[in-house]
């Protein structure tokens, strides 16, 4: 069995999730994957940088199969007023909620 590794998006105003997504997408065979992150955020940024990309939506880390695709353990926040590069209270409270809900 894959080790399972567990990521936060980070800030979603930043690149972190960027570059998790590129690096993610080049080593999906090698772990079973967890994102913890904003359905919004998610999406704006997959379609971005890792189009194609398999993803499955979880309610739960214990939803977590062997499949070869990046589990999405949504958080349930609304990022769609956060935009790229715009620091604010919103975004710093949205990556804690990513880090919190990963425990």
């Amino acid at each position: 069995m894959r080790p399972t590794i567990g990521i936060t998006a980070g800030d979603p105003a930043g690149i972190g999730l960027e570059v998790v997504l590129k690096s993610i997408s080049t080593t999906l065979p090698l772990a079973r994957w967890v994102l913890f992150a904003d359905r919004f955020v998610f999406e704006r940024n997959c379609v971005l940088f890792a189009a194609g990309m398999k993803h499955k939506s979880i309610g739960s880390t214990s939803e977590v199969t062997d499949e070869p695709v990046l589990f999405v353990r949504e958080v349930g926040g609304d990022t769609s007023d956060i935009g790229f590069g715009n620091c604010s209270r919103d975004s710093g409270e949205r990556a804690l909620a990513y880090l919190k809900t990963a425990g």
